[in-house]
């Protein structure tokens, strides 16, 4: 209906949620505050103060209706949670779920690298070992080899000790 007249600044104020009864009720209350101040304290407020105190008038009013809008946005939110949960629950329960497998993955990587790099431990270390080891089996082979060298050379020198003795 305003904005069929062509009052474009009281389709913006009625949509701020200002119409006349507010402006009138407002302007009102301040007169009879203003005026039960002057009454009680003697003093007259000007201009400046009446704002002021229209701001002030203002402000408890916008704070009323933000509780009322508070109020009404919890009795809607709550008759549609309900719906908007059902809605949503699978597209919950996937994410929740796309969010396990991902952090199985992430595990599960994590675990084989460990055990790669253990192995990779493990297998350097059992070369150290063995480059490092004497082998048992090659070493007694060799011991036994020159033990009968020696056993060999001990009776050629006895053999010729024998024979210078003969001589």
């Amino acid at each position: 209906l305003l904005l069929d007249a062509g009052n474009l600044a009281g389709v913006a104020l009625a949509g701020a949620g200002f119409d006349w009864k507010n402006i009138l009720l407002n302007f009102v209350t301040v007169l009879g505050i203003g005026s039960v101040l002057t009454a009680l304290t003697g003093i007259v407020l000007g201009p400046l103060g009446l704002a002021l105190m229209g701001f002030g008038v203002g402000l408890l009013q916008t704070e009323q209706g933000r509780r009322e809008l508070v109020k009404a946005a919890r009795k809607e939110l709550v008759k549609h949670l309900p719906q908007v949960a059902q809605e949503q629950a699978p597209k919950v329960a996937e994410a929740i779920a796309d969010c396990f497998v991902a952090y199985e993955q992430e595990v599960s990587d994590r675990i084989n690298a460990d055990i790669q790099a253990r192995q990779a431990e493990l297998t350097n270390l059992v070369q150290q070992k063995e480059s490092v080891e004497i082998n048992q089996g090659q070493e007694i082979a060799r011991l036994q080899h020159t033990a009968q060298e020696l056993t060999e050379t001990n009776q050629k020198i006895e053999g010729l000790y024998q024979q210078f003795l003969r001589d």
